[in-house]
């Protein structure tokens, strides 16, 4: 039986008995301790909550990021880098988002394209 369990049931066999808290007093439940004892160890979540009231969706922190973490931040750091990469390419960039940069990295490529085409025209018309 859990240390939870086996606390409620000692206080209900006190009860029965004619123990208690007396005076009428409802009985003081600490939750995520045994034997009423006040004193918890508090851990933080990466939410920042206590780990005793923390939401569902927060999970408590450990030593090391997970796997799919660190993983996700090498993804995120190589896109990064190669955007900034294209950045220094094209001459004109609007903005300095992501999509703004592809944009008109692809613009920049059409252009270049068609002066190629161009310059083969040109080629072959005076040669």
């Amino acid at each position: 039986m859990d240390p939870l369990r086996e606390a409620a049931s000692a206080e209900v066999e006190e009860k029965r008995r004619g123990g208690g808290t007396g005076g009428g007093e409802p009985p003081m439940f600490v939750f995520g301790s045994v034997g009423g004892s006040a004193a918890r160890s508090e851990t933080t979540t990466s939410c920042g909550a206590a780990a005793s009231v923390r939401p569902r969706s927060c999970k408590p922190q450990t030593g090391a990021p997970s796997k799919n973490l660190m993983a996700e931040r090498r993804r995120r750091k190589r896109l990064n880098n190669r955007l900034s990469m294209l950045r220094s390419v094209v001459p004109r960039i609007s903005k300095m988002d992501r999509t703004s940069i592809l944009g008109d990295t692809i613009g920049y490529v059409k252009e270049l394209m068609d002066r190629i085409e161009n310059l083969q025209d040109d080629a072959a018309g005076a040669g």
